[in-house]
């Protein structure tokens, strides 16, 4: 009975697919309303007049589209439910035909089916750089609260394992790159260190940390720079340690950053990267993807006011080359005794390597 069951839903979602890529071409910016407003999760967490109104350059046919939409993102939501029980899961040479469906490659997760470049506001005209710039810069304001809120605290317990990381060589010199508000490096103040950089390229996001920076009295130690941090304008060996928290998944150009990193870093330094990872337990996942997928983006959106931000963030992360994949990145740039750590179920991941 059970695999009747998926093998009926199986077809179904394959049919409601080939509707979806219709519709995906159909329609652009109602597409965009509505899986940002009305999703099931949306509609279950916030009362409805917390809802955006529909857009207004959009004809009523586009709305309708809209809203047929979301019941096709209903039944592909209980479609996942009833797979997992089930246990048969959908092939993936069926899913190559209809790879171009965005909403179906949130909820299969198959990273193999992901593009291969992500960006903030999927802007042709410009480059990823100035889209991430413009992302941070539009929600700074909120920046450090929606990180709290949204991972409940525990990032600050995966910034300080990554600072016991780099603490065993006594880094006088610290670089921070893609600092944002300088969480990161307003934790390596624990090692007391001569100097520390925070490097970023959103001025937004900087100026929080140098705010943070007088009010905790520590600006004659932390220096936010603005910069690309894959053109970074330091010396050759410049720094004992460097750390990145949550942002080498923004890179426009992922090795040409690492290269930098790997340069400025002198000979026997550390580098450790933070970042958000997908866990591979299949239980944990499917609660994971229904947070990431629908939970966060909504409540980023709400707070920050900013469409893409959260949508982006699992978007980015999906792309993003994951444990070994990333370490084989890593060793090819040039790090040595690169080991990764999968952190709280492996919702993060620390990435460690040494020059």
């Amino acid at each position: 009975m059970s695999n009747k069951l998926a093998k009926m839903f199986r077809s179904i979602s394959l049919a409601l697919a080939a509707v979806d890529v219709m519709l995906f071409n159909l329609s652009g910016s109602a597409l965009m309303w509505m899986t940002t407003s009305l999703m099931p999760a949306r509609l279950l967490l916030t009362p409805l007049d917390f809802l955006p109104p529909p857009p207004q350059d959009e004809s009523p046919m586009m709305i309708a589209i809209a809203a047929t939409k979301s019941v096709f993102v209903c039944l592909k939501f209980i479609r996942k439910c009833v797979t997992l029980f089930c246990k048969k899961p959908p092939n993936l040479s069926e899913l190559n035909s209809i790879r171009k469906c965005g909403f179906l490659r949130s909820l299969i997760n198959f990273e193999t089916e992901m593009p291969q470049e992500v960006t903030p506001y999927q802007d042709e005209a410009r480059s990823k750089k100035e889209q991430v710039e413009q992302m941070f810069d539009n929600i700074a304001h909120r920046y450090d609260f929606l990180n709290r809120l949204l991972s409940l605290g525990i990032d600050r317990s995966w910034r300080k394992r990554a600072v016991r990381f780099i603490s065993e060589i006594q880094p006088r010199k610290i670089l921070d790159v893609a600092t944002g508000t300088g969480d990161f490096a307003f934790e390596a103040l624990s090692l007391k260190p001569e100097k520390i950089i925070g490097y970023d390229i959103s001025e937004g996001m900087l100026s929080y940390g140098r705010k943070k920076a007088l009010e905790s009295n520590t600006a004659h130690i932390v220096e936010f720079i603005k910069g690309d941090s894959e053109k970074m304008f330091f010396d050759d060996n410049s720094f004992d340690a460097v750390t990145v928290g949550f942002g080498v998944r923004n890179f426009e150009y992922l090795e040409e950053g690492l290269k930098e990193i790997h340069r400025v870093l002198r000979p026997g330094g550390r580098l450790v990267i933070l970042e958000v990872s997908l866990p591979h337990n299949g239980l944990v996942r499917f609660f994971y993807d229904i947070y990431f997928s629908f939970i966060l983006p909504t409540v980023g959106r709400l707070f920050s006011r900013d469409v893409r931000a959260y949508s982006y963030l699992p978007e980015s992360v999906r792309a993003f080359p994951q444990g070994h994949a990333f370490n084989h990145i890593l060793a090819n740039v040039g790090f040595k005794n690169v080991e990764w750590t999968p952190l709280t179920l492996g919702t993060c991941a620390m990435y460690a390597a040494e020059k």
